[in-house]
């Protein structure tokens, strides 16, 4: 028998350096009153890292980095806040090279906004534009260390930067 399976659910979310935060949003009109940290969950196909990582996975292996990392370094620019067709959410265009589009899903029962999606974008936007967005939170010296919070009965899982475990159980 090989080593032990550490299992995760899609709703536990990657941290830096131990939090969970990732970014903070002040208050986006119609939809929080509050600040509001930017998670990214395990997720699936259809949102969080794992949507990221095979959904736009060759964006992101030019990058040189693995989702979680390229979330939090673009969590570090700034950008413009904007709209989309859907109530509670919202899309930050992070125009600094490369650009990239940033959506997330506002989860009020417990104040934060989950990662959609993040993917290379430009060109026009459609929507509205609600504001500003900059990096609200003190950024550490270097790229910190990626974590996941496992089920509560497992270790949290050591992913040292660019030698991340592929969705599959294979590292790269």
């Amino acid at each position: 028998m090989g080593g032990s399976t550490i299992r995760t659910a899609r709703y536990d979310p990657w941290m830096a350096d131990g939090s969970p935060n990732f970014g903070i949003i002040q208050p986006v009109h119609g939809i929080t009153t509050v600040d509001a940290a930017i998670y990214l969950q395990r997720g699936d196909a259809k949102f969080g890292a794992c949507h990221i990582e095979t959904k736009h996975a060759q964006w992101v292996k030019n990058q040189g980095c693995c989702a979680p990392e390229l979330v939090w370094r673009k969590c570090r620019h700034s950008g413009t806040i904007w709209s989309t067709e859907e109530a509670g959410k919202c899309k930050i265009w992070l125009p600094l090279t490369p650009a990239g589009l940033l959506v997330l899903r506002y989860v009020e029962s417990k104040n934060f906004w989950t990662v959609v999606s993040l993917y290379f974008h430009q060109g026009p936007l459609d929507g509205q534009r609600i504001r500003a967005y900059s990096d609200s939170m003190r950024s550490s010296k270097g790229t910190p260390t990626f974590t996941i919070a496992a089920l509560p009965s497992q270790p949290n899982v050591t992913v040292k930067s660019r030698r991340v475990p592929l969705l599959d159980g294979r590292t790269k």
